[in-house]
């Protein structure tokens, strides 16, 4: 199963990155804005504010994607819709694809 994890060295990807990692049938990739000290050699670092979605891409498609964007992200609608968009195109276009949305409640407003 491939697996994309986004926001992989936030407080919430980071723990499910712990988890999937130990899993031997999936094939986890991650993305986040840096380095999520891990040896995942299939870890890309991109930051959605200052990068050109255009050029976020993928040899693979995904059964799973799992959205754990921090705050930030959330601030500008217009980047979020595109985000969304993008990353939809990512999934593999069956029945069984799935995308979960996570968050910590920071994202809420909370501190």
């Amino acid at each position: 199963m491939n697996l994309l994890l986004l926001g992989s060295s936030g407080k919430v990807g980071n723990q499910l990155f712990e988890e999937f990692s130990k899993e031997k049938f999936i094939n986890l990739y991650t993305l986040s804005r840096g380095n999520n000290n891990s040896n995942n050699t299939n870890h890309k670092i991109f930051d959605f504010l200052d990068n050109d979605l255009d050029e976020l891409n993928f040899n693979v498609k995904f059964d799973v994607i799992i959205n754990c964007l921090g705050v930030n992200i959330f601030k500008k609608d217009e980047l979020i819709f595109s985000l969304y968009k993008r990353c939809l195109n990512f999934l593999k276009s069956d029945k069984y694809s799935t995308w979960i949305e996570i968050s910590s409640i920071s994202v809420m407003g909370f501190k």
